[in-house]
């Protein structure tokens, strides 16, 4: 399956004072709640950047921007640290379309691979399961099959 690997900067925060509750995408930085109770920032622009950085300070100071960027969206995030900093690897489909589905030429593999797996991963994880045990193709599935990679001979 033709998946890529994109590196990404994740700068982890210590609680904020109202603790934030959902997923937020803005044009600048997304946000999510970490387990530790603090948030999880990111943004794309900053990936490329971090994925090539020769230091800890160049990872420091792209993380502080995150904060910076975070602090203009949620006031809350305003008293916040950065406790943690970290390049990570996400996969991403060569088309940047999710990929869900039995794997072509197996009878009992199944796929999925997604960049959105924070907001889909519940949805996809639900509904793959389902067509597991009940054997029935769901719909909504369709155009995310791995078959479309599947070339003429």
């Amino acid at each position: 399956m033709p998946v890529g690997r994109v590196p990404g900067l994740l700068a982890a925060t210590s609680p904020p004072a109202q603790p934030l509750q959902r997923v937020v995408h803005t044009p600048g930085v997304h946000l999510r709640p970490d387990v530790s109770g603090g948030l999880l920032l990111g943004a794309d622009d900053v990936d490329a950047p971090a994925a090539q950085a020769d230091s800890p300070t160049t990872l420091d100071a792209l993380a502080a921007s995150l904060l910076e960027r975070a602090s203009r969206v949620m006031p809350a995030a305003r008293g916040v640290k950065v406790v943690d900093r970290r390049v990570g690897v996400r996969p991403m489909p060569a088309d940047r379309h999710t990929i869900a589905g039995r794997i072509p030429g197996f009878d009992n593999a199944w796929m999925i691979a997604t960049h959105s797996g924070v907001t889909l991963g519940p949805l996809l994880g639900r509904l793959i399961a389902e067509e597991i045990v009940d054997g029935a193709s769901h719909a909504a599935l369709a155009p995310f099959r791995p078959e479309r990679f599947a070339t003429a001979s």
